[in-house]
């Protein structure tokens, strides 16, 4: 499947990066949309068929952990990959350990470009 057809989540409360990502997928030939926090991301993901989810850990009203344990109990979206974009450079052991990708912040585009042809490409 080509990356046009492919569709991202980007869960950020800072949306000036949520915009900024969100036009370079876009311009990367991905379908992407912007959730303010993981309760939006979920109501979203009721509506919305996506191929992979960039998250960040700490946001107001449902942060990247809560975010994660209720995507895992939904049998629905238990598959779709997720990788957690942070500032919190700690995180990474402790996503390793949970098998998800974790890129700090600031973003280095070839790395996320790169991740997410992986993942879902």
């Amino acid at each position: 499947m080509s990356r046009h057809r492919r569709k991202i989540l980007i869960v950020d409360d800072q949306l000036d990066l949520c915009e900024a990502l969100c036009e370079i997928l876009t311009q990367e030939g991905y379908d992407s949309q912007c959730a303010e926090n993981g309760q939006e991301a979920l109501n979203n993901l009721k509506a919305r068929k996506v191929h992979l989810i960039l998250l960040d850990w700490q946001m107001p009203i449902m942060g990247g952990a809560e975010f994660l344990a209720r995507k895992k109990a939904s049998v629905i979206l238990a598959r779709i990959p997720v990788i957690v974009l942070s500032a919190a450079a700690n995180l990474q052991s402790l996503l390793a350990a949970a098998g998800v990708p974790f890129i700090q912040k600031p973003i280095d585009l070839t790395t996320l470009l790169a991740a997410i042809d992986r993942l879902i490409v």
